[in-house]
């Protein structure tokens, strides 16, 4: 069993392994619970650790340019709204107008989008989150404010074209916005684009990029 969790090195990651092994040694649980095998050999079996990866938030200086950067553009609140509460790329193209309390300065996570075989779909979030609101700075009730009046403005040019999924950040017809990649937001209508990210560095501006690393910025609250 550890030779064969050994050969699965390179060609799988650490948490695909791990669960490998965690299915073999329950189904090899069963196997000896009715005698048809005598040991359960994949107790002994050691899958390989997780490593961790180091992740760092934003300067303020960092988190400053990044906004100078994204000035204008049509998904400008998007990033800010990453920038100034961490919430993950699912998380943010799955924020609905009704998990949005801007009178009461708080957001809740109710669902995310996610991509599968079938498309796109919008899921329940992996965690608790949704359990308790997620305050919001001035920064990030700006940001909305003005992705509202944004989007009024796409909804009654789009007319009856518009598809009305309640969503926060959405193409400009209404639909699920797609990530990919590419060198502008503003590219596309229903795509987010990274502004020239290589790796875990904006190319433009310098700071870490919102996939690879936190987005948070410490005291960041303008």
């Amino acid at each position: 069993m550890q030779r064969f969790l050994t050969g699965l090195r390179g060609k799988l990651a650490p948490a695909s392994i791990i669960k490998v092994h965690a299915v073999l040694r329950v189904a090899l649980a069963d196997a000896e619970r009715m005698d048809l095998v005598p040991r359960n050999v994949a107790k002994a079996a050691k899958p390989p650790a997780l490593g961790r990866t180091e992740r760092r938030a934003l300067t303020p200086e960092e988190a400053k340019t990044l906004l100078s950067v994204l000035t204008g553009d049509r998904l400008e609140s998007l990033f800010v709204l990453a920038l100034a509460t961490g919430l993950r790329r699912a998380e943010l193209l799955g924020l609905r107008w009704s998990d949005v309390d801007l009178p009461g300065k708080a957001l809740f996570v109710r669902q995310t989008l996610q991509r599968t075989d079938h498309g796109l779909v919008f899921v329940p979030p992996k965690t608790h989150r949704s359990a308790r609101p997620l305050p919001l700075s001035a920064l990030a009730v700006r940001a909305l404010e003005a992705q509202r009046v944004r989007q009024a403005k796409e909804r009654l040019a789009a007319g009856e074209v518009w598809s009305d999924l309640g969503l926060v950040f959405a193409s400009t017809i209404g639909s699920a916005l797609r990530w990919s990649r590419g060198t502008s937001t503003g590219a596309s209508s229903s795509s987010v684009r990274r502004p020239g990210w290589t790796g875990c560095t904006c190319t433009t501006c310098g700071t870490p990029s919102p996939r690879s690393c936190s987005t948070r910025a410490r005291n960041c609250g303008r």
